[in-house]
């Protein structure tokens, strides 16, 4: 994703069903060495660029940022919605479970309601969903997983910038790479 941002690209898709492992040369699984995939919706970050519609999934939906999913504001999708999703995908790698059974999420076909309040309760008002992940995978991954999860606020970015500017594309990457990418580098197993 780090690399995908530089070039100026959006995944736009991106969810643990985009995450491929292979097996190494000795058939275990190559776990530090991810193949990204999925990227037919992928786009160039253009800001005003008309682009075509992610289609909706509603078990998908998890994985969008609440201000992309159904029945919110059309905005144009931007570099920190793809971090939001990393940050889904993270914590469900962590607890090795799909969202709808770590938040405990009902009727999701039927209510976008549920999904549209994911970071809302990661962040404010569930802690035990942070507390979780941070007393299983520790400070440094519940911390990665946190910054992706506030998006705009946790990289000092104002709401309204579509994040497009080369001031705003250089900060969030800086950002990203140093509390997100590095953190997650410097974990050891």
């Amino acid at each position: 994703l780090l690399y995908l941002h530089t070039v100026n690209w959006l995944h736009r898709a991106l969810r643990s069903l985009s995450i491929l492992f292979f097996p190494s040369s000795d058939t275990d699984l190559d776990i530090p060495s991810p193949f990204v995939t999925g990227f037919d919706n992928s786009r160039r970050s253009l800001f005003n660029e008309k682009m075509n519609e992610v289609p909706r999934v509603s078990h998908m939906e998890v994985y969008r940022h609440p201000d992309t999913q159904n029945g919110g504001p059309s905005l144009p999708y931007r570099k920190t919605f793809d971090i939001y999703s990393l940050g889904i995908v993270l914590a469900k790698i962590n607890f090795w479970k799909p969202m709808v059974f770590i938040m405990k999420l009902q009727d999701i076909d039927r209510s976008p309601k549920e999904t549209k309040a994911i970071q809302e309760r990661w962040l404010v008002s569930e802690p035990r969903l942070v507390e979780s992940l941070r007393a299983e995978a520790g400070e440094k991954y519940a911390g990665a997983v946190e910054t992706c999860l506030k998006g705009r606020d946790a990289f000092g970015i104002n709401r309204r910038d579509a994040d497009t500017s080369a001031n705003t594309a250089l900060l969030i990457q800086r950002t990203f790479n140093a509390m997100v990418v590095r953190t997650l580098a410097e974990i050891v197993v």
